[in-house]
C-alpha cells in the first residue's frame, strides 16, 4: 500500500516541508536585495523597529561564514523533503528517527536564531517567524510518530534496513546532492541577479548626465534654514552643505548616518553636514499624535547636553548604535562612559535642552517637515527625489562641477 497517498499527516507533514522551503528561498530573496540594492522603500514585512525583516537581513547575523543562514535553510529542507518523500516506503516509520535527528538540530538552531533576534537585534523578521513555527512543528510532529513506533531495537533497525542498503545510500546521496545543488544554484541566482540589476543602475546612472532627479532637484524650492548652533560635522568652510532632521529612535535614520559619514569621507573637505533634531514623539513634538518613539526627546535632549561639553558626535553615534536601548539609565550611563561631567549634563536636562529641541521642532514645521530622515541639499529638500544612495553621489558631483566651472568663470 501506498503511504503517501493515504496518510493524511504524512501529506500535512510535506506541505509543511514545502512551505518552509519556499519560505527559505524568499529570505535569501529578500537577504540579497536588501544587502545588494538597499532599497529606499521597506519590506512589507518591515512593520515597525520591532516587526523589521530588513534590519535583521542587514545584521551579521543574517549570514553564518559568510553564507546567508537562509540559503543553509534551503539546503536543510529540500534534503529533509526529498528524504521523506522518496524513502518513506523504503524505510516506513523508522525514516522519522533518522529525520527527527535532523530537525532536532534544525530546531536548536532555530531558537538560537530567535534568542539572537530577541535579546540583541531586538528586531524579529516576520518571515523568519514562519521557519521558527514551521520547523518546531515538524520536529514535534516526528516525535510524535517516534513515539508510535519506538522500540529497543529500533536504532538497530533503521541502520540495517535503511543505511546499509547500497541503493538506500545511493539515494541519500543523490537527495544530498540536489539539495546542495539547489541551494547553492538559489543563492547564487538571486546575488548575481541583483548584482546584475544594481551594476546596471549604476552604469546607466553614470552614462546619463541629464538625469531626471537632478531637473527636479533644480525644481524645488530653495529654503532658507536657520543652522545657528546646530551640530556640523565636515569643513566649515566646504562649498556644499547637507542639513539632516533626524530622530535616534528611527532606523532608517540610523543607517542614513552612517551613509552620509561614508559620503562625508567620500568627499572630504567639500561638503558638510548639520544636524537638526526632529524626534518622532508626543513628548515634546506636537505633530505627533500618537505614542511613536517614546525615548526620542530624552535621547535628542541629552544630544543636545553632549554638544554643551563638545562631544556631540560620539554621543550621535552611540546613540544610534544602541538605539533599542535610550531610557534615562543609558544615556547617563553614556554621558559617564564619555567622560561628560554629570553634573553639568544634567542641569542641561532640566534647564536648557529642550529648549533647543522645540527651536528645531519649529523649524521643522516652517518647513513643512513630517517624517526622518528628511535631508535638503543646498536648502533643498532631496529625500523626496532622491531613490538611492547612487543618486545622491551623482548630485552631489554635479552641483560639485557646477561650483568648480563659476570659480573657473571667476
Amino acid at each position: 500500500m501506498n503511504i503517501m497517498k493515504y496518510d493524511k499527516r504524512v501529506i500535512l507533514e510535506v506541505m509543511l516541508l514545502m512551505v518552509a522551503l519556499l519560505d527559505a528561498l524568499y529570505l535569501t530573496y529578500h537577504h540579497y536585495h536588501i544587502n545588494i540594492m538597499r532599497p529606499a522603500v521597506k519590506s512589507f514585512c518591515s512593520i515597525n523597529s520591532f516587526i523589521d525583516c530588513d534590519s535583521v537581513a542587514l545584521s551579521q547575523y543574517s549570514t553564518l561564514m559568510g553564507i546567508p543562514v537562509s540559503s543553509l535553510g534551503i539546503f536543510a529542507y529540500a534534503f529533509v523533503l526529498l528524504s521523506y518523500v522518496f524513502l518513506k516506503n523504503d524505510c516506513g516509520e523508522k525514516i522519522h528517527l533518522c529525520l527527527a535527528g535532523i530537525l532536532g538540530l534544525m530546531f536548536i538552531f532555530s531558537m538560537y536564531e530567535l534568542w539572537i533576534s530577541f535579546f540583541i537585534l531586538k528586531s524579529v523578521c516576520l518571515m523568519c517567524c514562519v521557519l521558527y513555527f514551521g520547523i518546531t512543528l515538524l520536529f514535534l510532529l516526528f516525535l510524535a510518530r517516534l513515539r508510535q513506533v519506538w522500540s529497543k531495537n529500533l536504532v538497530k533497525q533503521i541502520f540495517v534496513v535503511c543505511l546499509f542498503k547500497r541503493k538506500i545510500l545511493m539515494k541519500i546521496a543523490t537527495f544530498f546532492n540536489i539539495a546542495l545543488f539547489l541551494a547553492f544554484g538559489a543563492d547564487r541566482a538571486f546575488a548575481q541577479y541583483f548584482e546584475k540589476i544594481h551594476n546596471a543602475e549604476v552604469f546607466q546612472q553614470k552614462q546619463n548626465t541629464d538625469q531626471s532627479f537632478i531637473k527636479n532637484y533644480y525644481a524645488l524650492k530653495k529654503e532658507a534654514i536657520n543652522l545657528t548652533n546646530s551640530p556640523v560635522m565636515g569643513a566649515i568652510d566646504a562649498p556644499l552643505t547637507i542639513v539632516e532632521f533626524s530622530d535616534f529612535q528611527c532606523p532608517a535614520c540610523a543607517q542614513r548616518s552612517l551613509f552620509l559619514k561614508s559620503l562625508l569621507e567620500k568627499h572630504n573637505k567639500k561638503i558638510k553636514i548639520y544636524f537638526k533634531h526632529y524626534p518622532l514623539d508626543q513628548a515634546c513634538n506636537s505633530d505627533v499624535k500618537q505614542p511613536f518613539h517614546p525615548f526620542a526627546c530624552q535621547a535628542a535632549e541629552a544630544a543636545v547636553c553632549a554638544k554643551e561639553q563638545n562631544r556631540f558626535w560620539e554621543f550621535h553615534e552611540a546613540l544610534f548604535r544602541d538605539q533599542r536601548d535610550l531610557s534615562n539609565d543609558y544615556v547617563l550611563t553614556l554621558a559617564r562612559n564619555l567622560s561628560l561631567n554629570v553634573f553639568d549634563f544634567t542641569s542641561c536636562l532640566t534647564k536648557r535642552a529642550g529648549k533647543v529641541i522645540a527651536l528645531d521642532l519649529a523649524e521643522a514645521q516652517k518647513l513643512g517637515i513630517n517624517y526622518t530622515p528628511s535631508l535638503y541639499l543646498e536648502g533643498r529638500k532631496v529625500s523626496d527625489i532622491l531613490r538611492s544612495a547612487n543618486d545622491f553621489d551623482i548630485l552631489i558631483n554635479h552641483l560639485l562641477d557646477n561650483a568648480e566651472k563659476k570659480r573657473g568663470d571667476l
